[in-house]
């Protein structure tokens, strides 16, 4: 687990497999996370926050979470990615207009956890 990090260089893991689960808890990335086609057990972002997160194709082994004060300026692009685990976005905050979260064809393989607060529009 990584906690309270500031992150100024790309987080760029496109292509690769990671063997950890990653838990990032309260950390500000500076610039948008790329995990394009990424392969890793579970990825959780508790409280963090970045300009957008590109998780196109992801394989997930586990769950991915995305929750309790995580904050995305730009659009979460999940396109096609697969969740074996939960999805989980409660508590979080997406503020790109128009497309904030693209969750077209994906696949979660566990429950899916939205938050009472999940509106076109919401923050």
């Amino acid at each position: 687990m990584i906690e309270g990090a500031w992150i100024i260089e790309q987080f760029d893991l496109d292509s690769e497999v990671v063997p950890v689960r990653l838990v990032l808890v309260s950390c500000t990335f500076e610039q948008d996370d790329i995990l394009l086609d990424c392969t890793l057990p579970e990825l959780h972002l508790k409280g963090s926050q970045m300009p957008a997160l590109n998780d196109q194709r992801l394989l997930c082994e586990g769950s991915l979470h995305l929750r309790n004060g995580f904050r995305a300026i730009g659009k979460v692009d999940l396109l096609g990615a697969k969740i074996t685990g939960q999805l989980s976005r409660q508590g979080g905050r997406f503020l790109a207009k128009n497309v904030a979260l693209n969750c077209y064809a994906i696949t979660v393989g566990a429950d899916v956890f939205c938050g009472a607060d999940l509106r076109p529009g919401a923050q």
